[in-house]
């Protein structure tokens, strides 16, 4: 029956059919070709790809070691380093005083100040970052500062803005060469201090020949300030410059002021809960820079021949690190370090009831730290 149907199919029915099954043949034809050429493409690409990544990936690869060295540097305060507020402060537990005997317990290096204070630079961390004398290897930086084990090498540089000083770590570059860069603006907090006019306690009637500086650590940590304007003695270099002492020289002595001793005391809450005050510790020598000259006191016994001649001033630059012994037995933020200046007698008119200086800020001649602007760069090749 299929023939004889077949042979009643008129031209039209023919020529239709055969019109439908040429078109399925070439539908077919198209998307096996599209399908072939997509592959190819997807191939080539894929070999192009990786063509340009072979040939960009070290540019990359320095631009982001560099960013992130950057970033170790102004916003991390490095390890070890301890909260102002922590109980106890020791030299191995930040790493600008790590000794050189210890400087493997360094386990990287970091500017800042605290975490909270990211861009905010400590000043006694640049100084020992860039002090070549405890790492003279750059290896030794490489290892605390970038990452992973390829020998990259680098050049840091920061530089104040108002001064213009500059600081340099790291090797020489070509400008005209390929190399991972990052530029980052950051604050640099300064030191304070503090200049004492003598003339506020001259007196008529004498009746003391001592005068005294006090520190207080609590009146410095002020927790209602933010950490970028704490006063951390232990941490901090801590000035005292005692001017115009002329004005309380005694008037009926053939001789100027004579200085006879400058000594230390510490009040405060040990660890084991005991209080003390007044207690004389031994510290480590000091520089007194009397009239422009200088000095070397060493406890207990002051400046070799004693009793020196005083006539215009005396100043004291206590350098950061220098007061951290006591606060490694007793609560930080109950310290109080007190400078005892000993006089002649006969040479001074001091009164037992004004004579001593509170060392805080809003006090008369005290010299807040500032948040001086600097730009920090970083290379690496």
């Amino acid at each position: 029956m299929g023939y004889l149907s077949d042979q009643k199919m008129t031209p039209h029915h023919k020529t239709k059919m055969k019109s439908l099954n040429d078109s399925g043949q070439l539908s077919l034809d198209f998307l096996v070709g599209i399908s072939i050429f997509a592959t190819i493409l997807i191939i080539a690409s894929t070999m192009i790809s990786g063509l340009l990544i072979g040939l960009e990936a070290k540019k990359i690869d320095f631009d982001a070691v560099a960013y992130r060295t950057g970033v170790i540097l102004v916003e991390d305060p490095g390890e070890p380093s301890k909260m102002a507020f922590d109980l106890t402060v020791a030299e191995e537990q930040q790493w600008e005083f790590v000794g050189l005997d210890q400087k493997d317990k360094i386990r990287r290096f970091g500017l800042a100040l605290y975490k909270s204070t990211p861009r905010v630079l400590a000043e006694q961390k640049i100084f020992s970052f860039f002090n070549r004398s405890k790492f003279p290897d750059l290896s030794e930086y490489r290892e605390r500062i970038i990452a992973g084990d390829y020998p990259y090498s680098f050049n840091i540089s920061l530089r104040s803005l108002p001064t213009g000083v500059t600081y340099f770590l790291g090797e020489p570059y070509n400008p005209n060469s390929t190399y991972g860069y990052i530029r980052r603006m950051v604050l640099v907090k300064g030191q304070t201090m503090a200049t004492v006019d003598m003339n506020r306690y001259n007196v008529s009637i004498p009746d003391s020949s001592d005068f005294y500086v006090n520190i207080s650590y609590n009146k410095l940590l002020n927790q209602s300030w933010g950490p970028q304007y704490w006063i951390e003695p232990p941490k901090e270099d801590i000035t005292i410059n005692l001017g115009n002492m002329s004005s309380v020289k005694n008037q009926s002595s053939m001789s100027n002021v004579k200085l006879k001793n400058i000594k230390m005391t510490f009040d405060g809450i040990l660890l084991d809960g005991r209080e003390v005050t007044g207690v004389d510790l031994p510290y480590r020598d000091f520089v007194v820079k009397i009239d422009g000259t200088d000095y070397t006191f060493v406890w207990p016994d002051g400046a070799a021949g004693s009793h020196l001649d005083v006539t215009h001033s005396l100043n004291i630059t206590f350098p950061a690190g220098y007061f951290i012994p006591p606060s490694a037995y007793a609560d930080v933020t109950l310290i109080r370090m007190t400078i005892h200046y000993e006089f002649e007698p006969t040479t001074v008119n001091l009164s037992s009831s004004n004579n001593r200086y509170e060392y805080i800020p809003g006090n008369v001649g005290f010299t807040p730290s500032s948040l001086t602007p600097a730009v920090l760069e970083v290379r690496v090749w």
